[in-house]
């Protein structure tokens, strides 16, 4: 018999051996880390959260006072009228 083939006949006559064997390597082996191969999803929420924080604190302001500018003429020009109206409704 060729040696390849009896090397796997030995095998498949200790299959039963075998199955135990792999079966205790795999439960004796060490577990990963949980987000080692992961996603670490804690901090991403924590960057996103200091994101939407420094947006905030920085361009918030800017666009509190472009607002309050915004709606000061919005209320100053009112008197002239709506925008969408076609100019031959005036006259």
């Amino acid at each position: 018999m060729d040696p390849k083939w009896q090397f796997l006949h030995v095998l498949w006559q200790q299959r039963a051996k075998l199955l135990v064997l792999v079966l205790i390597v795999s439960l004796i082996a060490p577990q990963p880390a949980r987000a080692q191969f992961g996603i670490d999803w804690g901090a991403i929420v924590a960057a996103i959260n200091s994101i939407g924080t420094a947006i905030s604190n920085t361009i918030g302001p800017a666009l509190r006072a472009d607002a309050k500018i915004t709606g000061q003429s919005g209320s100053d020009l009112s008197h002239y009228g709506s925008f969408e109206e076609p100019l031959h409704a005036k006259m």
